[in-house]
């Protein structure tokens, strides 16, 4: 299997309605070579989770309790493949279609 050239890292809890705009935005971006989507989600009780693996995201749950940022962050780049890693949040939006490759 080819590693992909760009990972998407977002930690994530009950962002659902966010992520319904982000996803889409993600999927729409022009670039050059593979994406994948990582996601540690915080035991999020709304539609988070079965949104994400819909979309083909690679999921992870953490406690609640064990969330931290840095670890969080430091575990999703740990599963990351690509050889571009971009962090972001779950209510974040790319303003453009290049986002990824710029």
């Amino acid at each position: 299997m080819t590693s992909p050239r760009f990972s998407i890292l977002i930690p994530t809890l009950n962002g659902e309605r966010d992520l319904r705009r982000l996803i889409p935005a993600l999927q729409a971006q022009r670039f050059t070579g593979g994406l994948e989507i990582c996601v540690q989600d915080s035991e999020s009780t709304d539609g988070t989770r079965e949104l994400l693996l819909a979309a083909g995201a690679r999921l992870e749950t953490i406690p609640r309790e064990r969330f931290h940022h840095g670890l969080v962050r430091n575990l999703l780049a740990a599963r990351a493949r690509g050889e571009f890693l971009i962090f972001l949040s779950q209510d974040c939006l790319p303003a453009r279609e290049d986002f990824i490759e710029e």
